[in-house]
């Protein structure tokens, strides 16, 4: 009795050392953003490849005949004594903050880990100054005004993260004082993770047994897209999109399992509620509501299919479900509209349809779908999914674990809670395949039934030793069955640790934090607005102080669409009226005109056609459409004459030369093609007349598009056909010139004499079929019809010799090229003020020309 005793109390103990062991080891690898100890071996290897270049240099002069052999058994004893002394760790530490300082401010505080958390931290700051996420309240509605310029942006009903932080920060901030809300908000991601993980464990605990629960928190804990998502620094939404979630399926389970109508009914209505605060909270908030409806819908259909085969049975058991669907569905419109203010049915229909077309290039409008082209929302194959879970085997026991423990569950009737997380499992398994973010929300049912697996092999096991083995061979089959179990979660989680530790550092370098919060405050008014590509928006508002008009959180704006396509026209008077267009207002001018021409696809071709012309011939193109005078002189007005109320400057940032084939393919995006498409149930006669009256195309043009499209045969031709991706080549910046030749790294030759370029290909010496060459201002060409390479152009600065090759030679004409390749060299109407070469950002001013009119100037500047 004594030793049971003990073993009954030294069982839960365990279990609790055991699961704080995990959970320690899961906020340990979040912490790595605070104090970067993944950079400690990068920074000792660094000190001791320059402890090696000084020591073979000092053996080198202190025995300058002896063997090579013998200087280099010298050299290595030199190291060896030297890697002991003080001055060595002493070298590696220096060099440890120097490199983490590169994410650090002048406090020596981290960055956050992304762009998106400055935005977060941007409303969360709203909230606590003015009480609510905005900087205006306009009829009840709050607007952010430094978004979406000159309008302003409303701010998204999913508000809960901003009102929760702020309530949570002003309850720390009086029990600790002097934490500011940044760096609250900077570790707050870590209590979100540590609560998700707790209520992860319950669950799997109440439905499941312990130890699956301890086993969830490791494979789901730790598995790399998770701990990226919640580490320190990451200040979003992400914990909180599966907290609620989980919450919700939970009390789903337990109002089914309730035998009393008063435990079915509060556990619907905690169902319910949970609902409502996830679509509080993020956008995707649908997709529980999807997997709780196809749960209720299989329970009654596998009543009704009992009722076939067996009988006694009444189709009156499926009653119950339908009533607790019912009852789910209403409450949570309730809730919805109560807390979230939104309309649930009508959110949600839209919502399914929309993400119905997520992984294609095309949307319901005709603007290409933005999420197409981010990278996180790209579409993965089979052979790829396994690379987020350590192994491709640890995904096929996941799927082994649901449907042996649906089985087994089925025939004890407590299948629910299995049910309810397996369709979340295939739900999201099919939505990985469309976009790999949701490999975060697969993530959970993935951990849960893995677990669930070894937890089947530790009991059966377990149940084999006991009732088949006798004698000294129990410990060697408990030992095995330990083995079987420990090893793959440790080195499941020594994976994790891996490949995420190395990555957890912010995005925003120091370099680029000082150009954001100095310079270009420095190089603008207060009132500026600065436009750039989508994705440093929130960091020209929040750390710039500046107004732009998209940004990360806005992306999906037509906007993003003409952002994109006045970066690479090679027609810089039509870049300037593009960007003229967005900055004279927020509101879409396609949505503003479409009326009067009754066609879509007609009302974009006519905007190409006014952004391509002249303003002296604005008349004649809008001439043959049925606008009133007023309306024509306003879109003349915002393309051709208004100059934006406020002063606007181009940011150019190095990354988006990563980004060209993104932006080229939204840029590129051919409207014919998509009409074409769209069309190719009609005759083709009646397609090919609609392409040429509506794009204005001579009719083997638009016969050619219409074969073109015909031809689709794949999804895949079907989203790339329609647009082209430019990409960059190589990009060289350390050239140097001996004897009237210009050598480049990977063996490219640049000849000043003849202006060739030659490179390594597949074995081969080639030359480029056009070379341009840039020097201090002067511009020459040459082509090489021979050759059958891409184009390449070559940059000659008193900072040195640049050689990038491209796959198109049309890039090199684009605004893209000028300014972050030229640093303007070559624009007219667009300023440099600050040019940083270092953190690979320039800031350029736009002065905006005056159009002409037969002959005569129009107007300086149209008022409003």
């Amino acid at each position: 009795m004594k030793i049971s005793g003990q073993r009954a109390f030294l069982k839960p103990l365990l279990g609790t050392a055991v699961l704080l062991a995990v959970l320690g080891a899961n906020v340990y690898i979040r912490s790595y953003p605070v104090a970067f100890p993944q950079l400690m071996p990068q920074a000792r290897q660094a000190v001791l490849e320059k402890l090696g270049i000084d020591a073979a240099s000092i053996i080198q002069k202190m025995y300058p005949g002896y063997h090579p052999l013998i200087q280099e058994r010298f050299t290595k004893k030199f190291i060896t004594e030297a890697i002991v002394r003080p001055d060595f760790r002493n070298r590696v530490q220096k060099k440890f903050d120097e490199m983490r300082s590169a994410y650090r401010d002048e406090r020596g505080r981290s960055f956050f880990l992304e762009i998106d958390p400055w935005y977060r931290v941007r409303l969360t700051r709203f909230v606590l100054e003015n009480g609510y996420p905005g900087d205006k309240r306009v009829d009840g509605k709050v607007y952010d005004t430094y978004v979406t310029a000159p309008d302003g942006w409303e701010v998204t009903p999913h508000r809960l993260l901003y009102y929760l932080s702020a309530w949570l920060y002003k309850a720390c901030s009086k029990a600790v004082s002097g934490v500011t809300p940044e760096r609250f908000l900077f570790y707050l991601p870590l209590v979100f993770a540590g609560v998700f993980l707790m209520i992860l464990y319950f669950f799997c605990r109440r439905f499941f047994s312990p130890f699956v629960g301890i086993l969830a928190v490791i494979f789901t804990g730790l598995t790399p897209i998770v701990v990226m998502r919640s580490a320190a620094g990451w200040f979003d939404t992400d914990m909180l999109n599966v907290i609620f979630p989980l919450c919700t399926i939970w009390c789903v389970a337990e109002a089914v399992r309730s035998r009393r109508i008063a435990g079915n009914i509060v556990f619907t209505l905690l169902a319910a509620f949970f609902t409502a605060l996830f679509a509080y909270t993020w956008l995707g908030w649908w997709f529980i509501v999807v997997i709780i409806t196809a749960f209720y819908a299989w329970k009654i259909l596998d009543v009704f299919n009992n009722c076939r085969e067996k009988s006694g049975l009444s189709f009156k058991e499926a009653v119950p479900y339908a009533v607790s669907c019912v009852a789910y569905l209403l409450a949570s419109a309730v809730f919805c509209r109560w807390i979230a203010g939104i309309s649930f049915f009508g959110l949600l229909i839209s919502s399914v349809k929309e993400n119905l077309l997520l992984g294609g290039s095309q949307t319901a409008s005709i603007w290409p779908l933005i999420e197409y082209t981010v990278n996180e929302l790209r579409a993965v194959d089979m052979g790829t999914l396994g690379a987020f879970f350590c192994d491709s085997l640890y995904l096929e026991i996941s799927f082994i674990g649901v449907l042996w423990i649906y089985l087994t569950r089925k025939k004890n009737g407590a299948e629910a809670p299995v049910l309810l997380t397996a369709f979340w499992m295939f739900f999201m398994f099919y939505a990985m395949t469309k976009a790999v973010r949701f490999a975060f929300f697969f993530a959970v049912p993935f951990g849960i039934f893995l677990g669930v697996f070894f937890d089947e092999v530790r009991i059966r096991g377990l149940s084999f030793v006991r009732e088949r083995v006798r004698g000294y061979g129990k410990a060697f089959f408990y030992a095995l069955i330990g083995c079987l179990i420990i090893i793959p979660a440790l080195y499941f989680g020594a994976f994790g640790i891996r490949e995420t530790g190395p990555n957890l550092h912010p995005l925003l370098e120091k370099k680029n934090y000082e150009v954001f919060t100095g310079k270009i405050p420095a190089c603008t008014p207060g009132n500026a607005v600065v436009n750039a590509f989508w994705d440093v928006g929130h960091w020209i508002k929040e750390l710039s102080g500046r107004r732009t008009i998209i940004d990360p959180q806005t992306q999906n704006r037509p906007a993003t669409y003409w952002v994109a396509k006045a970066l690479m026209t090679g027609n810089e008077e039509e870049t300037v009226r593009i960007l003229r267009m967005l900055n004279n207002s927020s509101r879409d001018i396609l949505e503003e005109i479409d009326p009067w021409v009754g066609d879509r696809f007609r009302t974009i071709a006519l905007i190409r056609d006014l952004l391509e012309c002249k303003a002296e011939d604005a008349d004649r193109i809008l001439g043959g459409y049925p606008f009133p005078d007023d309306m024509k002189q306003y879109i003349k007005d915002r393309i051709y004459f208004k100059e934006p109320s406020a002063p606007v400057y181009f940011l150019g940032y190095g990354p988006m030369k990563d980004e060209l084939r993104e932006v080229s393919f939204l840029a590129n995006w051919d409207f014919a093609k998509l009409y074409a498409k769209r069309s190719l149930g009609q005759p083709p006669g009646d397609v090919i007349e609609g392409l040429r009256g509506t794009f204005g195309l001579d009719d083997a043009k638009a016969r050619n598009i219409y074969e073109e499209c015909a031809s689709i045969a794949t999804k895949s031709e079907a989203n790339e056909a329609l647009s082209r991706r430019d990409a960059i080549l190589f990009a060289f910046n350390d050239g140097y010139e001996d004897g009237g030749m210009v050598y480049f790294p990977s063996g490219v030759v640049f000849d000043t004499r003849t202006f060739s370029v030659r490179a390594m290909k597949d074995g081969k010496l080639v030359r480029f079929s056009r070379v341009r060459y840039y020097d201090k201002g002067r511009y020459e060409a040459k082509d090489f019809p021979d050759a059958k390479v891409a184009a390449v152009a070559v940059i000659h600065t008193d900072k040195g010799w640049q050689c990038v090759a491209m796959t198109t030679d049309a890039v090199f004409d684009s605004f893209f090229f000028k300014i972050l390749f030229l640093k303007g060299q070559g624009l007219s109407s667009f300023e440099p003020v600050m040019c940083d070469d270092d953190a690979a950002m320039y800031l350029y001013k736009i002065n905006w020309p005056r159009e002409v009119v037969h002959g005569q100037r129009d107007r300086d500047k149209v008022q409003g």
